[in-house]
């Protein structure tokens, strides 16, 4: 199968050509994308309806003004195992609100770093189903994005990351990462400033950013959040479902709570030595 790649926006009817890229090459624009025309979406297409990323794809869409990307027929090979680089993939996209990106980020992919550094506008973004399980650089992959809120790695595998260092740095109103599990931070060399200026995190059993620690945001914090474990992670099971505040006397209990007129069974309740309200979640 032929890998070489046209990559066009329409505009007023008329295609127009930007980027030819071999699969193991390098990808130019000309223009860049910073000079697209606002609001023209990227197309991409092979003679079989489908874009091959090339290994080197690093800067591809770097401050184009795309509000989103269909990324329907993007294609990374995971047979290519750990080939394919996405560093600065869509940095500085600072009109990008909602993307894709759980069909590409797969096992070819080994470089994420400030994969949407830089997309302040972002509120969405749907990793569910990515693989990241050959990613070595996890650095700032979503720094300064200023506007999301929630965050799901719940498939992602970090057994491999070694550079996590500023991964979700100044996401001023992220409040929730769903996971799985703790992060792996096996292959761990630097993690500084991981959580620096999530000042609105806060973990699935109310850990808040910690104020005190604001110099070492690190990946002490990236556990999920239970009694005798503080993190900022929250565990996806927990996903849409609704979080009620009860104070109780004492330690976990048994409960059975209403909300809306709809009994919750088996509810645990928790208070803890500070006295703080804690999330209540069904089980």
């Amino acid at each position: 199968m032929a890998r070489t790649n046209a990559m066009y926006y329409k505009d007023d009817g008329n295609t127009r050509y930007y980027c030819n890229a071999q699969k193991s090459g390098y990808s130019y624009w000309s223009p860049t994308p910073s000079e697209w025309p606002e609001g023209k979406f990227c197309v991409t297409e092979l003679n079989d309806g489908i874009f091959w990323f090339p290994y080197e794809s690093r800067y591809l869409f770097k401050g184009a003004t795309n509000t989103t990307f269909d990324t329907t027929n993007w294609y990374v090979s995971p047979s290519d195992v750990g080939k394919t680089s996405f560093q600065e993939l869509f940095s500085d996209c600072r009109n990008l609100e909602s993307i894709d990106v759980h069909n590409i980020l797969n096992a070819g992919v080994h470089n994420v770093s400030l994969m949407f550094s830089w997309c302040d506008k972002l509120i969405n973004v749907n990793l569910v189903g990515a693989d990241t399980s050959n990613v070595w650089n996890f650095s700032t992959m979503f720094h300064c994005c200023q506007s999301i809120e929630e965050i799901d790695i719940s498939t992602f595998d970090t057994s491999k990351g070694t550079t996590f260092s500023g991964m979700f740095q100044d996401c001023y109103k992220l409040r929730t990462i769903y996971a799985s599990s703790d992060m792996s931070m096996a292959s761990k060399e630097s993690d500084e400033n991981m959580f620096d200026g999530c000042h609105s995190i806060r973990g699935g059993n109310g850990t808040t950013y910690d104020w005190d620690l604001w110099h070492e945001q690190d990946s002490r914090f990236a556990k999920i959040d239970r009694p005798g474990t503080r993190g900022y992670l929250t565990n996806v099971n927990y996903k849409g479902k609704n979080n009620i505040y009860q104070k109780e006397d004492g330690s976990w209990q048994p409960k059975k709570v209403y909300i809306n007129n709809s009994e919750w069974s088996n509810v645990e309740v928790y208070l803890k030595d500070s006295g703080n309200w804690q999330y209540i979640y069904q089980e």
